[in-house]
């Protein structure tokens, strides 16, 4: 697993979302390696890897097993995990399956699974061109379309900020 580490103190592990890797964590490393060992991550399939979409081990339990190989290996006690978006489900996955690794976690927007191991529970609603965007950036992501899928989320959180759910700041524009 390629990783990135800077700083010094009490190791703080930073896992990524979907679409990211090791820098998505790059405007956070120096105020956070202040007072922490910070340790970014690139979870499987992520860069520096180029991912060719086969094989079905891009799962959240495959994630979940690397981070904990990763935490075991890195350190012999506890860690302060922090995940973003999948990363955030996988660090609570991480402490739930094995919370003698993890001293404290922090999630940051946990995102939901993209395979069928958190079933969506019966009665949900969705909103229907999100949910089919999302879809879409599944199927472009299985087959090794990263670029293609991230510019759909891109367009499905501008779509969802004109709801009026994200105020957009300056300098976003819409399409």
């Amino acid at each position: 697993m390629a990783y990135l580490e800077v700083g010094e103190g009490y190791p703080l592990v930073c896992v990524h979302g979907t679409l990211g890797d090791f820098r998505t964590w790059y405007s956070v490393l120096g105020p956070l390696s202040k007072a922490h060992r910070v340790i970014s991550v690139s979870l499987r399939h992520s860069f520096p890897e180029h991912w060719d979409a086969v094989g079905d081990d891009y799962k959240m339990a495959q994630h979940v097993a690397d981070m904990i190989a990763f935490i075991e290996q890195v350190r012999p006690g506890p860690v302060d995990l922090m995940g973003h978006s999948r990363g955030g489900h996988i660090a609570f996955r991480v402490a739930q399956a094995r919370p003698d690794l993890v001293r404290k976690l922090v999630l940051a927007e946990p995102g939901s699974d993209l395979d069928a191991s958190l079933p969506v529970p019966k009665g949900t609603l969705a909103h229907r061109p999100l949910a089919a965007r999302t879809v879409r950036s599944v199927e472009l992501i299985r087959a090794g379309d990263i670029e293609g899928a991230l510019q759909i989320s891109t367009r499905a959180s501008r779509v969802t900020a004109r709801g009026g759910a994200w105020p957009c700041g300056p300098g976003v524009n819409h399409r």
